[in-house]
């Protein structure tokens, strides 16, 4: 059972304060290249050891109830950059915590900073919302647009390891702005990372038979230049191929790929087709060579992960015509010139490449693109990222290898981190890093700014974390704009919300004592009660009383 507590004044606000220290203190003293690592509890698993600032604050909750809110609140904005920007989550914090520290002591006598006006809370938050608008005003005219030769600096400074920034600078520049980067964990590796670039479609999918391989040592079909037909309706018999194959027989270009997706929960193929395919295959590669160049040769492919959607995107990629079962197409009627065309298709048993597809895909990614600006699920949105880059031609994939799992998920972290870092680089450009971007902004808005203090704390917390007075920031450590921006407009709202609070209603589980007093109500005295909750808070009170 829970009870409600209810606190206002002063005394919540210090609540409040407190609990924005703990997650300053866990959060904030892993900025920057100093920054220390945290472990984190996972049941039945080993600690994780991360300074992954987003990561580190999902796991915060404080047993004040009052203090908990007040730091959830802050976590909460921490959260909400890391899925705005995807990086600057510590930063966040860092400036929140020190907004609500100053903003406190600047309330202490109702007096604003640098006014000497009185004013209250709310005043305070408007002249915090001023101050920002004017800080990312200031911002835009830092920003330069990112150039390619300065890629590798970007992941650099969010990977703090030059190596590393080479290495996927080279991978970013071959997948492009619309690539999708993929990162995995590499179990076969003990230390460092490989990539792989994938040019064209992949996706989950399977040979129907394996009569229909042509690299036994590989188990893989390997088809080059050959004729696409895209259908999610099943197909149980040749007779559904037999026109369009004699079709395909006539042209110089005798090769057929049939991708089948899932229909209603059923096979794409049916047995026989299966049966009858396979046969014709088998006695294909019995032939002499000479005489294979006058047969035909078809190979069906399973897609049961994709979607119709997805079906178009891939018939869009290889200029073909989708035979929709809801719009009642046939493929029985289908025609060549509604068959798409690719240089290579390579299938395996588990995933389906298909590289060179004949048609344009800019329209439909530009669909795709506004489908994920409006798309509030990380996930479907994931997904709709992944499919733009595939149709973009461009896919990249980040394994991480490590000698320890701890060491491997850090790294995994750090990498999923400088991903996001450089798209967000690549939207709105590039300022200077270390926290200099920031300072610079202070230093424009004047000491007599509400946001100063805020905006010199990233900057002074790289340099208290590493033990250092002073810093020289190199021009090639720089920062995302876009980051900046939301790691600015979060703090200032999250610290806002919470400057304008002094009160606040809670539940919290019922102690034994409150079971005890609801059992007997006043037939304890209260200074035996009193005694009984003094002793109970040394964890030693509910013993003595018994006896």
């Amino acid at each position: 059972m829970f009870r409600k507590i209810q606190e206002a004044g002063p005394e919540t606000q210090k609540k409040f304060l407190k609990g924005v220290e703990v997650v300053d203190k866990l959060v904030g003293d892993t900025l920057g290249p100093g920054g220390r690592n945290r472990l984190v509890q996972v049941k039945y698993k080993a600690p994780l050891v991360i300074n992954d600032g987003a990561t580190i604050a999902r796991h915060i909750v404080l047993e004040d109830p009052i203090e908990d809110m007040a730091a959830q609140n802050i976590i909460a904005l921490s959260m909400q950059t890391a899925e705005q920007a995807g990086d600057g989550t510590t930063t966040s914090v860092v400036m929140a915590a020190e907004l609500v520290r100053s903003g406190h002591e600047a309330l202490k006598d109702g007096v604003i900073i640098g006014s000497k006006d009185k004013k209250n809370p709310m005043s305070l938050f408007k002249e915090i919302q001023a101050d920002k608008d004017k800080a990312i005003s200031i911002l835009n005219e830092l920003a330069d647009e990112l150039t390619d030769s300065r890629l590798d600096e970007v992941i650099s400074t969010s990977l703090e390891n030059l190596e590393y920034g080479k290495t996927l600078g080279e991978l970013f520049r071959k997948v492009g702005k619309d690539g999708y980067i993929s990162v995995e964990e590499n179990w076969a590796t003990k230390k460092g990372i490989d990539t792989e670039t994938v040019t064209g479609m992949r996706f989950l999918g399977k040979y129907a038979s394996p009569y229909l391989v042509t690299t036994a040592n590989k188990k893989e079909a390997l088809w080059e230049n050959a004729h696409i037909l895209v259908t999610n309706q099943r197909l149980d018999s040749f007779d559904q191929l037999d026109p369009l194959v004699k079709e395909v027989m006539k042209s110089n270009n005798r090769k057929l790929v049939i991708f089948g997706g899932y229909s209603e929960g059923e096979a794409a193929f049916g047995k026989a087709l299966i049966a009858r395919v396979s046969a014709h295959m088998r006695a294909y590669y019995e032939m002499p060579i000479e005489q294979q160049v006058n047969v035909g040769q078809i190979l069906l492919v399973q897609v049961p992960s994709l979607t119709t959607p997805e079906l178009e995107d891939v018939a869009c990629f290889c200029d073909a015509k989708l035979f929709d079962k809801n719009l009642n197409m046939k493929v029985k009627d289908a025609k060549i010139e509604d068959l798409g065309h690719a240089l290579k298709v390579s299938v395996t048993d588990s995933d389906v490449n298909v590289i060179g597809g004949r048609g344009n895909s800019a329209e439909r990614i530009q669909v795709l693109k506004d489908q994920a600006e409006l798309e509030k699920d990380a996930m479907f949105k994931e997904k709709i990222l992944r499919r733009i880059a595939s149709l973009a031609s461009g896919v990249g994939i980040i394994r991480v290898g490590a000698s320890t799992d701890a060491e491997r998920s850090y790294l995994k972290y750090k990498l999923e981190d400088a991903v996001l870092a450089v798209k967000a680089a690549w939207e709105e450009g590039i300022v200077p890093g270390g926290g200099l971007a920031y300072s610079q902004i202070a230093d424009k808005l004047g000491e007599g700014s509400v946001l100063y203090s805020m905006l010199k704390a990233p900057h002074e917390r790289i340099k208290q974390n590493l033990g250092v007075d002073s810093l020289d920031i190199p021009d090639t450590v720089i920062d995302p704009a876009k980051v900046v921006r939301i790691a600015i407009q979060n703090a200032c709202s999250g610290a806002g919300m919470l400057l304008t609070s002094d009160g606040a209603i809670a539940e919290v589980k019922l102690t034994y004592m409150d079971y005890l007093e609801k059992a007997i109500g006043k037939a304890i005295p209260r200074d035996m009660r009193d005694d009984f909750r003094d002793s109970e808070n040394q964890d030693q009170g509910a013993g003595r009383f018994i006896d």
